[in-house]
């Protein structure tokens, strides 16, 4: 998967090869060059679900998302598909889970999460809870406000293209536009994005004193039709 160019965003692109086992390296190689594209295969599957099982990053990764990747198998929609990851970030809320082609980023993913994030029915209400941001916008203040808007407009969120953009910012409160299109249709949100404690974040099985990082808590304490 790749964010295409420019500020617009909706969907990541999938782009898949099917290779022979002697020949993975030259093409693993070849891709990290931006060579080998056009050899693509026709995508067999419209949604994927990364699970994060890492263990060396943190345990519970490895405990809770390989559990949950063991209780999903044989289990997802036949246009789903399901792979065990490294660390994507996050894991203070294992298990965590990222969902392409449409780049959202999930914590505290059980089977319930999974399946209805996959199928889209999981009610929005639920899904905004578990919601992390989307991956396609770069920064916390962006992909908060992205989130928001998510809660409040459901699932067809999703198939707009959404451009987020910073307005305002005066280090306590951001002002976050983010224009939505879909044809002809589309609009305009005014997010205010409050930046709030700073939290340590705490490694599993670990006291809160032995944190090495701190995160700033964010909270959409306003959000209006432009």
């Amino acid at each position: 998967y790749w964010r295409p160019a420019g500020e617009w965003f909706s969907s990541y692109a999938r782009h898949e090869l099917r290779v022979a086992r002697p020949r993975l390296a030259a093409v693993v190689s070849g891709l990290m060059r931006g060579e080998g594209l056009e050899d693509g295969a026709a995508p067999r599957v419209e949604r994927d679900l990364l699970l994060c099982t890492h263990g060396t990053r943190d345990r519970c990764c490895a405990k809770l998302g390989g559990a949950l990747y063991r209780e999903l198998a044989g289990r997802l929609p036949a246009a789903a598909r399901l792979w065990r990851t490294s660390h994507t970030g996050g894991h203070r809320f294992a298990p965590t889970g990222i969902s392409f082609p449409e780049g959202l980023m999930w914590a505290g993913v059980d089977s319930r999460i999974a399946l209805g994030v996959l199928e889209r029915t999981l009610p929005v209400d639920l899904a905004a809870r578990h919601l992390r941001g989307c991956a396609g916008f770069g920064g916390g203040v962006q992909q908060a406000a992205d989130a928001a808007a998510f809660a409040q407009r459901g699932w067809i969120w999703t198939s707009y293209e959404r451009r987020a953009t910073v307005v305002g910012d005066d280090g306590k409160t951001a002002t976050v536009e983010v224009a939505f299109r879909n044809g002809a249709a589309g609009g305009v949100l005014r997010a205010a994005v409050e930046r709030g404690r700073t939290l340590p974040i705490a490694l599993c099985g670990e006291p809160i004193a032995a944190a090495r990082k701190t995160t700033t808590e964010l909270r959409v304490v306003d959000l209006q039709q432009g």
